[in-house]
């Protein structure tokens, strides 16, 4: 089954675009929605950010702590000394 609606619009819109391209609802799940009133779109979101933050921040914070304690280790082995 395709997700995706892919078309040419009969006349341009006013900004000069022609094709356009839209999501599939489940027909069974709108229904549903639509007798509880349910305001629903199709529109799929944009997350590249929040999964590029949640692969970078990780590694950031892991080596934050690698850092203070290699600073935290290196300090006490010279008092030590």
């Amino acid at each position: 089954m395709w997700t995706d609606l892919e078309g040419k619009l009969k006349k341009p819109l006013p900004d000069g675009r022609e094709l356009f391209v839209t999501t599939r609802v489940d027909q069974q799940l709108a229904d549903r929605l639509s007798q509880s009133d349910v305001k629903f779109t199709g529109v799929i979101e944009s997350t590249w950010l929040r999964d590029l933050l949640s692969w970078v921040l990780p590694v950031l914070f892991f080596f934050a702590i690698w850092q203070f304690l290699f600073v935290a280790l290196s300090i006490s082995k010279v008092s030590a000394a």
